[in-house]
């Protein structure tokens, strides 16, 4: 299971619940856009470093 963050047409996609979160997290304090996050079986494109 992935879970991806929709913050763009094709989202990112992370391989943890935590690691979409705090990407999520990012995106409000630096845009002010709440984002919303998805489970999905696609293969996970990005990593987020906590």
């Amino acid at each position: 299971m992935s879970f991806k963050v929709h913050d763009t047409k094709r989202g990112h996609i992370f391989a943890t619940l935590d690691e979409a979160r705090a990407y999520a997290a990012q995106i409000v304090q630096a845009r002010g856009v709440f984002v919303a996050v998805t489970e999905n079986k696609a293969k996970p494109t990005h990593i987020f470093k906590i």
